[in-house]
């Protein structure tokens, strides 16, 4: 009897003791960025001045991700269920960032076509070292509606470069990846949206867009048509030295079809921004637009080139004092910048590839 009792003492206490850890609301979430530091040494003092050398620590094209990491059992009950209302459809934020401040990489874990977000769960970021793959940089649990925020302390910040990064949920194994591009103050890169930019479906009225476009392009109803000679713009600006920035006010739901739309169509590698609330008419979109610019300006980059399809878009360029602002399409008529009418074909034949833009890196 006596031993009965201490082994309820003993069973109670390893209670009481998991208790602490409850895994609805744990309190060992955890940052890895302080382990795994010594692998992102930094290179050279954050306010060196001169040229640097950009690292590519990319994870190859078309290939599959191994991470290397066991798959772990659910902490939420109701986990179970809800991937299984349909294929993970995750997100997770490109990042242009300097190496002079922490960095917030934002990711969204969700299922199905309604975007059922999962909650209370683990979710890892992973960062590519160039040397052995992927490493585990954070930990973090995943909050209201999905979304999850990781941060990478500034000591922790890689080399300057662009970077592979993958997001995973340990429960399933379902991953997404992005990229991390760390570059100097001074960068100057080209904007660029999607929607009647880079596509020909027409924005000219901003409530039938949402309507129109973005549903049945989430749907998968619908696979815009590149507008004539936009590839060919975006690479001779590339040749010209530019960064790209592909700024769009579709949600983080259709980040997957948005990377994918632009990786077969032949678009040249660069940062996707995608709006984290929702944008609902065009004085949304001017001040989502325009404060993204505006942050990277802060950081020292320079807006140099931007291509717009509305009169809102042109107003958030000229807000962030983009140097150069192009229109395109029925929509930018008399809406300012220079239009270039329906297509790019007449100004790529008139861009100078061999004016090569000044860059702060190799």
């Amino acid at each position: 009897m006596r031993n009965l009792s201490h082994m309820l003492i003993t069973i109670s206490f390893l209670a009481s003791l998991l208790a602490c850890f409850d895994p609805v609301n744990p309190e060992f979430d955890m940052d890895l960025a302080e382990d795994a530091s010594s692998d992102f040494a930094r290179e050279e003092d954050a306010s060196f001045v001169g040229k640097v050398n950009l690292r590519h620590c990319e994870h190859e094209s078309g290939t599959r991700v191994e991470l290397g990491q066991p798959q772990e059992a659910w902490l939420q009950r109701s986990s179970a269920i809800k991937v299984k209302s349909g294929e993970a459809n995750h997100a997770l934020h490109d990042v242009l960032t300097t190496r002079d401040r922490a960095v917030d990489i934002v990711g969204y874990v969700t299922y199905g076509a309604f975007g059922s977000g999962l909650e209370g769960e683990f979710a890892e970021l992973y960062i590519h070292n160039c040397e052995d793959g992927f490493e585990l940089m954070s930990r973090r649990l995943i909050g209201s509606g999905g979304q999850v925020r990781f941060v990478i302390a500034e000591e922790d910040v890689p080399y300057y470069g662009v970077y592979s990064i993958a997001m995973r949920v340990p429960g399933d194994q379902s991953l997404v990846v992005g990229r991390l591009r760390v570059f100097p103050e001074g960068m100057k890169f080209v904007v660029v949206d999607l929607d009647g930019v880079l596509s020909e479906d027409s924005v000219s009225k901003f409530e039938s867009q949402l309507q129109d476009l973005f549903e049945p392009i989430g749907l998968g109803q619908r696979v815009p048509q590149s507008r004539e000679s936009a590839v060919e713009m975006i690479d001779a600006r590339v040749e010209q030295g530019y960064e790209v920035l592909y700024l769009t006010s579709r949600s983080y739901a259709l980040v997957g079809k948005s990377r994918a739309w632009l990786g077969t169509r032949g678009f040249a590698p660069g940062t996707l921004w995608f709006a984290d609330q929702p944008v609902r008419n065009a004085s949304d979109a001017l001040a989502y637009k325009a404060g993204v610019l505006g942050r990277l300006s802060q950081r020292g980059y320079h807006a140099e080139v931007g291509y717009a399809a509305t009169a809102y878009e042109v107003s958030a360029f000229e807000k962030a004092e983009v140097s150069s602002v192009f229109t395109v399409g029925e929509s930018a008529l008399d809406g300012g910048g220079e239009y270039l009418g329906p297509s790019y074909a007449a100004h790529v034949g008139g861009l100078d590839v061999s004016l090569v833009v000044d860059q702060p890196f190799e």
